[in-house]
């Protein structure tokens, strides 16, 4: 796709296999976002002379192998458009018409992403249930064909203010805060596992880079005129937090203090929530460390972005030793969601290993003010009314 990453698993395998079930079977232990979009199945792993894996020669995945399932190609304008949507949204070079989106990496996030696309260029609001319902490109055709044109209104980029409104999502979580300041259950935290020499300096450069590209993490929330309101500062002290594992123990260091070289980062792993399958890796007092990391933020305080990086040294045996390490994200959910942190991952290595980023057109600030526009307020009503509906009378009691 156009300026997407997309994961590819290689394996081997005695037998053949199903994309769609190891996807499933992925789905269960993985982030939405750490689950490929292709799967090649080889007889064997092509090695280098000393024994590693040759990623160079591993195959590009063509056609529809993410699935096995063979090509349909779109008979109609309006499937020749929707496949080039869906090859958008998913990164894919090539969609047929008979494919399941949720098996080709869609999930419930893209699927949204899908709805606004095809609104934005068809003139046509399609409900997100119709997704899951017609999940392939021809009977979502069908499904479009049906529906009335309804124009679509971009988000308009606001200008510049001391302050912006929260969206109704971040009024959310700022009374769930105020409520419980001490309460990390709205943190989104990752753990990345990174096989190879890692710069802990470029790393928190990189990191610089994205909160100076994402206003959202250069904002920080509080009352004006008892109202909540958000102000994006123009700069933010961060500092990415370090550690070393010597003989058993962590030790902390400034990140300044590192001088590591490295040009190429390696991520073999997936995030997990907290430590879940680092055991193996880590020593229980890193694991203790890990588990402090998570912590209550500051709403006032910008950014609402934590980093670390754990230095687990050089594991593993005779030529297959490789430095290791954990690097760790924790962002507050009123900036961030799944698909943030799918975002800033894949922002992440891509400037990590020196890609230049296309600019933002619109930022979160601008959706919110956009959400308090009366076109919005009329449908936030129409919502509300549909839901009130929906529960009037009395709730059933639970057993």
């Amino acid at each position: 796709g156009q300026g997407q990453n997309q994961l590819v698993a290689y394996y081997v395998a005695e037998q053949e296999m199903n994309a769609g079930e190891l996807r499933s079977l992925l789905g269960e232990k993985l982030p939405h976002y750490m689950v490929p979009s292709y799967f090649v199945q080889l007889e064997s792993m092509p090695l280098t002379p000393n024994g590693k894996i040759d990623r160079k020669a591993l195959p590009a995945p063509e056609g529809s192998l993410q699935t096995g399932a063979d090509y349909t190609a779109p008979r109609t304008g309006l499937e020749s458009v929707l496949a080039q949507i869906w090859q958008d949204v998913l990164g894919l070079e090539q969609v047929g018409v008979k494919e399941n989106f949720f098996e080709i990496g869609g999930h419930s996030l893209r699927a949204t992403t899908l709805t606004s696309k095809i609104h934005k260029e068809l003139n046509k609001s399609l409900p997100l249930r119709s997704i899951f319902e017609a999940p392939t490109i021809e009977q979502l055709a069908a499904v479009i064909e049906q529906l009335d044109q309804e124009m679509y209104a971009s988000i308009p980029v606001t200008e510049e203010r001391p302050f912006y409104p929260l969206s109704s999502a971040q009024k959310r979580m700022y009374v769930l805060h105020q409520i419980d300041p001490d309460d990390v259950n709205y943190n989104i935290p990752a753990v990345l596992q990174v096989s190879g020499p890692l710069n802990v300096k470029r790393v928190e450069k990189v990191f610089r880079q994205l909160i100076s590209r994402h206003a959202a993490l250069r904002t920080s929330f509080g009352l004006v005129s008892n109202e909540p309101v958000q102000q994006i500062q123009d700069t933010v002290t961060f500092e990415v937090e370090y550690a070393k594992v010597q003989a058993g123990h962590v030790v902390t260091y400034p990140a300044a203090d590192q001088q590591t070289d490295v040009e190429v980062l390696h991520h073999d792993a997936a995030y997990e929530q907290h430590t879940e399958g680092t055991e193996q890796l880590v020593s229980q007092e890193v694991q203790k460390w890990v588990q402090r990391f998570v912590r209550p933020f500051d709403l006032q305080a910008a950014p609402l972005l934590r980093v670390a990086l754990v230095d687990l040294g050089v594991q593993g045996e005779g030529e297959k030793q490789e430095p290791q390490h954990l690097l760790m994200l924790d962002m507050h959910h009123i900036i961030s969601d799944g698909a943030s942190m799918g975002v800033l991952t894949d922002e992440f290595v891509r400037l990590y290993s020196g890609e230049e980023l296309s600019p933002l057109r619109i930022q979160y600030k601008d959706y919110a003010v956009w959400q308090q526009t009366e076109a919005q307020r009329d449908w936030i009503k129409r919502q509300e009314a549909y839901w009130l509906n929906t529960f009037r009378g009395d709730l059933p009691v639970l057993n």
